[in-house]
């Protein structure tokens, strides 16, 4: 779009690193063209682009949008849907990384290791120890309040330990390390 290339190219990338200043770049482009600005950015954990909004289930752009921000657990069933609609459920069924990888992501997707991420992650969870939700919201929580445990993956890791202490320590709470029913509730106060 003229005059606002920091939201608008007309080639891939330029994005600029995570954080909440994405936010910051998508309510300018709403202001620009609300509906444009809702189906070129990607949704939920399964990063479903705005315009996707058909294959994941939702009659409009709008009402995806409202039910992602809802939770994870619709997010999930998004994507879910999104890649049942577009037949790629079989491909995950034979392990094929790189051709599910192609589809959902586009032919870039080898630049980026998608498929090889797919089948770290298959051969870390189907062979190893499932990530435990409390664990996982407690990373999320410790991120937020700026304690960094070193990744939200579901797994307790020494990163995360470390974060549980030093969030324990500043909160005046016992330090065990523990993530516990008492830590939850402190961290989401």
């Amino acid at each position: 779009m003229a005059g606002h290339s920091d939201i608008s190219a007309p080639t891939l990338g330029g994005y600029g690193p995570s954080g909440a200043h994405q936010y910051d770049r998508l309510a300018v482009a709403i202001q620009l063209d609300r509906a444009a600005a809702l189906q070129s950015a990607s949704w939920g954990l399964g990063q479903i682009l705005g315009k996707n909004f058909k294959q994941a289930g939702f009659d409009d752009v709008e009402t995806m949008v409202s039910t992602m921000v809802s939770g994870e657990d619709e997010q999930l069933l998004a994507m879910a849907k999104s890649i049942n609609t577009n037949n790629l459920d079989q491909l995950l069924r034979t392990h094929d990384w790189s051709g599910f990888a192609e589809r959902y992501n586009g032919p870039d997707y080898a630049a980026h290791n998608y498929d090889g991420l797919l089948n770290h992650f298959y051969q870390q969870y189907s062979s190893g120890k499932l990530p435990d939700l409390s664990v996982r919201a407690a990373q999320i929580l410790l991120t937020y309040k700026g304690f960094s445990p070193g990744g939200i993956n579901g797994l307790l890791g020494a990163g995360t330990v470390s974060a549980v202490k030093s969030y324990q320590l500043s909160a005046g709470i016992q330090v065990t390390g523990l993530i516990d029913d008492q830590l939850l509730e402190s961290l989401a106060s």
